[in-house]
């Protein structure tokens, strides 16, 4: 198993921020936030490989002395790094790491997204545990809370319309007992609306959280790719939207095939740096208050 990390996107929604540098090099508690991908990475597997534009790789790559210190030798990792000349999409830029994976299964990490130690710990259990199972793809879900948990008075900050969501499907059979994470997923939307979420509750679907951006893929991804190519015309790839209903299909390409498990992790321990300027000083001033010995430089 190999490990992707996906360090492209502009980061329109940062404002200034972002104007004159990747947000993936954004600092986010005592480090860039790639950094945080590429030593999560680093603790899957010893082969990672980092996908972003041409005017983003030189300066990745001159933190690449600090990436493993401390609890993985540097002698024992291996980083590669591959250039996407056109923002068209996830999926574009994993099917780069193509020859690199030499088509077999990859862990796929996005470089702006941060987990805490516990999700991290979690993440690195469960990656090994469905690497050794050898089948299907594997995601990582921020629990979502409904709109009748809201109204007994929980509250959560996490908002499902702004990432990718998973909907499963619920028992009918009144009084039925059942865990969260043995309910059958039956598809994978992107930016799901109020409206739609509605719609899912009165199917009886019920939507178990964001999709976090770290993704487990067996070797039948690559074909799936090459199938991804021949999604219909009338998705604007200049927008992003092409991209991303194809990281969509992707996920209910497996789903269609009854192989993509999930795990739930606390949606307080996962952060999208790239949602919002408020979001993101919470996320690093947290880090920052929150980092451990080994995590100093």
């Amino acid at each position: 198993m190999k490990s992707i990390i996906l360090a492209g996107g502009t980061g329109t929604r940062l404002g200034n921020l972002t104007k004159a540098v990747n947000k993936q090099l954004l600092p986010v508690g005592n480090q860039p936030a790639i950094s945080h991908s590429v030593d999560l990475a680093l603790t899957l597997c010893n082969d990672v490989l980092i996908v972003s534009d041409s005017s983003t790789i030189s300066p990745i790559a001159k933190l690449e002395d600090t990436w493993g210190l401390g609890c993985y030798p540097r002698a024992t990792k291996n980083v590669y790094y591959a250039v996407q000349r056109k923002p068209n999409g996830i999926p574009a830029a994993i099917a780069l790491g193509e020859c690199y994976a030499n088509r077999g299964p990859v862990m796929v990490l996005l470089g702006d997204n941060v987990f805490d130690y516990k999700n991290r710990k979690e993440i690195s259990l469960g990656a090994a545990s469905r690497h050794q199972q050898r089948g299907g793809a594997h995601i990582w879900v921020a629990s979502h809370i409904s709109k009748r948990q809201l109204d007994l008075g929980m509250t959560t900050k996490l908002n499902i319309s702004n990432y990718g969501a998973l909907f499963t499907e619920i028992p009918t059979k009144l009084g039925e007992a059942y865990s969260l994470c043995e309910t059958t997923p039956v598809k994978v939307i992107e930016k799901p609306t109020p409206e739609i979420l509605h719609e899912c509750e009165s199917q009886s679907q019920s939507c178990q959280g964001a999709i976090t951006g770290i993704y487990y893929f067996d070797s039948t991804v690559w074909d799936k790719l090459d199938l991804l190519h021949r999604i219909p015309k009338g998705f604007d790839a200049s927008k992003g939207e092409f991209g991303e209903f194809q990281l969509a299909a992707l996920l209910n390409m497996y789903i269609d095939e009854q192989r993509l498990t999930y795990t739930h992790i606390q949606a307080t321990g996962w952060h999208d740096i790239g949602e919002s300027v408020e979001g993101y000083w919470q996320v690093t001033n947290k880090m920052l208050a929150d980092c451990r010995p080994w995590d100093a430089q």
